[in-house]
C-alpha cells in the first residue's frame, strides 16, 4: 500500500493527531489520579484554599480531564474523516482553551509570587489570609502525625504525645503492664489495648487524657491513610519537633486552636510550606504555558485545514487576452500571408497596364 504524498496538509493531519493523542493520554491520567485518591489530595487543597492561589480538587481533575478527553476525541475524528464541522468545533474549542490555560498560567504566577512575598515578611504577613493558612495547615498536619502515633509510632513517643503530663510513677507502672514496652511500635492503639486488657492494673489512675486519646485514635484509623501524602512531606521536609508533638496531642483531643502559630507546626513549617506552594505555583504556571502554546498550533493547524483553496475568477477582459496571446504564439507566419487580402498584388498590376497603354 503506498503511502500519501508528503504535503503541508499531510504534515498538519499528523502533527494534529500527534497532539490530540498527547491531550487524550494527559485527560486520562487526569481522570484517573482525581479519582483514585481524592481525600489525599483535598488536604493539601484546604491548606490553600483561603489565598489567591487557584485550589484544584479531586472532583474538579476528573471534571477537567473528562473535557480535555472529549476535546481530543473531537479533533481525533475530525482529522481523520475531514469533515469541517468536527473541525470547527474543535477549533472553537482549541481556542476557549488557549485562553484557559493562558489564565491559568497569569494566576499561577501571581500565586508564587504571592507566596515569595509572604516569606520575606513575618508572620502573618497577610492578616486575614495566612492566618486561615495556618489553621488549615496545623490541622493536616497534626491529623497526618496523629495517625502515625495512634498506629504505628512507639508506645513511648504516643503516651509523649498524647499524655504529656503524665507524672512518672503512673508512666513506670503503665509500663509495667504485660504485653507493654515503651518501644512496642503499635501506637497509641496499642496502649489502649494492653490497658484494657491488663487485670492487675487500675486504670483509674490514668488522666482524662488518656481515655480520649484512645476514643480519638479509633476514630482515627480510618482516615489515617488519607494522610499519606501530607505525612511523607512532613517526614522529608518539616519533621515532628517536642514542641510541635505537645500541641498536636492537645489540639487532637480538643480540636480547638487556641494559638495558631507559637508552639503550632505552621510557624516551624513556614519556610518549607511556603516554598513549597511556590515551586508548585510556578510548575503550574510553566506547565499552563506550554499547553497554552501546543493549543495555539492546534489552532494554526486546524485552520489550516478547514480553510478552501482559493478559486481564481477571470474577468471577460482577462479572457481576450489570453485569446489574443494564444493566436499570437500559436498561428504561423504562413498562414498570416495567406490569410492577407491581395490589395497590394492588385495595385502593382493596374500600374503596369496603364503604362503600356502611354507607350503604345
Amino acid at each position: 500500500m503506498a503511502l500519501p504524498p508528503l504535503t503541508p496538509k499531510t504534515i498538519s493531519k499528523g502533527v494534529l493527531i500527534f497532539l490530540n493523542l498527547c491531550f487524550l493520554t494527559v485527560g486520562i491520567f487526569l481522570v484517573v489520579q482525581g479519582a483514585k485518591s481524592p481525600s489525599a489530595n483535598y488536604h493539601w487543597t484546604k491548606v490553600y484554599a483561603s489565598t489567591n492561589a487557584t485550589s484544584t480538587t479531586s472532583t474538579a481533575a476528573v471534571i477537567f480531564g473528562a473535557i480535555v478527553v472529549a476535546i481530543a476525541l473531537v479533533g481525533i475524528v475530525g482529522v481523520a474523516t475531514g469533515k469541517r464541522v468536527l473541525l470547527f468545533v474543535y477549533a472553537a474549542c482549541a481556542v476557549l482553551g488557549l485562553i484557559a490555560f493562558v489564565t491559568i498560567m497569569t494566576i499561577a504566577f501571581i500565586s508564587a509570587a504571592q507566596a515569595k512575598d509572604w516569606k520575606a515578611k513575618a508572620f502573618p504577613a497577610d492578616a486575614i489570609n495566612e492566618p486561615n493558612v495556618a489553621v488549615g495547615f496545623n490541622q493536616v498536619y497534626c491529623y497526618a502525625q496523629g495517625g502515625r502515633f495512634c498506629v504505628s509510632g512507639s508506645s513511648k513517643s504516643a503516651i509523649a504525645m498524647f499524655m504529656p503530663k503524665l507524672n512518672e510513677s503512673t508512666a513506670v507502672a503503665l509500663f509495667a503492664v504485660p504485653g507493654m514496652a515503651a518501644t512496642m511500635k503499635k501506637g497509641m492503639l496499642g496502649v489502649c489495648d494492653a490497658v484494657e486488657a491488663a487485670t492487675t492494673f487500675d486504670n483509674r489512675t490514668l488522666p482524662k487524657s488518656f481515655k480520649r486519646a484512645c476514643n480519638m485514635c479509633k476514630e482515627m484509623v480510618t482516615i489515617y491513610n488519607d494522610y499519606g501524602l501530607i505525612y511523607d512531606w512532613a517526614d522529608s521536609a518539616c519533621e515532628l519537633q517536642p514542641a510541635t508533638a505537645n500541641w498536636c496531642g492537645q489540639y487532637l483531643q480538643t480540636l480547638n486552636q487556641t494559638e495558631v502559630y507559637v508552639n503550632a507546626p505552621y510557624k516551624q513549617c513556614r519556610g518549607p510550606i511556603l516554598d513549597q506552594w511556590r515551586d508548585w505555583s510556578n510548575s503550574v504556571g510553566i506547565g499552563a504555558g506550554l499547553v497554552a502554546v501546543a493549543a495555539l498550533v492546534l489552532v494554526f493547524l486546524t485552520y489550516a485545514l478547514i480553510r478552501k483553496p482559493k478559486v481564481v475568477t477571470k474577468t471577460t477582459d482577462d479572457k481576450k487576452d489570453d485569446d489574443v496571446e494564444e493566436g499570437d504564439v500559436g498561428t504561423p507566419a504562413s498562414a498570416d500571408f495567406e490569410k492577407a487580402p491581395p490589395t497590394t498584388t492588385a495595385a502593382a498590376a493596374s500600374t503596369t497596364t496603364t503604362t503600356l497603354e502611354k507607350t503604345v
